[in-house]
C-alpha cells in the first residue's frame, strides 16, 4: 500500500504543524525560562525588589467593540504610555529568554494566533501594528503570560 501523501495546503496537515510548532515553541519557552531564571519567591534579589516595589493605579483603557477586531486597539499608537512599548517589553523578556532566541520563537508562534477565536486573533493582529512589534512577539507575550 502506498504511503498518503498531503497536499502543502491540507488542513489536517496544517493543524498538525502548528500543533508541532506550538509544542515545541512551548517546550523550548519552558526550558529556556527554567534555564536562565528562578522565580521570583526563589530569588532573593528578586523578592527584595519585588517588596519595594510600590502599588500603582492601573491605566484604565475604554475598547470600543463595534469597530473591527484588528482596529480596536490601534488608538494605543497615539498613547504615549505605550511610545516605547516594543523596547520595553523586549527588555523584559529578554530577562528570562535570551535576546537571540525571541526571534526564533516569535517566528515559531507567529501563525499560532489562527488556533485562537478569529475576533481574539484579529485583535493581535491590530495589537501588533499599533504596539510596533510582530505579530509572532504578540503571541510570545500571551504564551508566557499564560506559563507566568
Amino acid at each position: 500500500m502506498a504511503p498518503t501523501r498531503f497536499r502543502r495546503h491540507d488542513h489536517h496537515n496544517y493543524h498538525n504543524n502548528v500543533i508541532f510548532g506550538a509544542s515545541a515553541a512551548a517546550m523550548l519557552l519552558s526550558r529556556t525560562v527554567a534555564g536562565f531564571s528562578t522565580t521570583w519567591i526563589e530569588d532573593p534579589q528578586l523578592r527584595r525588589d519585588s517588596d519595594q516595589k510600590l502599588a500603582i493605579t492601573p491605566t484604565s483603557l475604554t475598547l470600543d467593540l463595534d469597530l473591527q477586531p484588528a482596529e480596536r486597539w490601534l488608538f494605543l499608537r497615539e498613547d504615549p504610555a505605550f511610545r516605547d512599548y516594543k523596547k520595553n517589553v523586549l527588555g523584559y523578556i529578554g530577562r528570562f529568554v535570551p535576546k537571540i532566541v525571541v526571534p526564533i520563537l516569535a517566528s515559531i508562534v507567529s501563525t499560532m494566533h489562527e488556533t485562537f477565536y478569529p475576533d481574539y486573533a484579529e485583535e493581535m493582529v491590530g495589537l501588533s501594528k499599533a504596539l510596533d512589534v510582530t505579530l509572532g512577539e504578540v503571541v510570545l507575550i500571551n504564551l508566557i503570560y499564560q506559563l507566568e
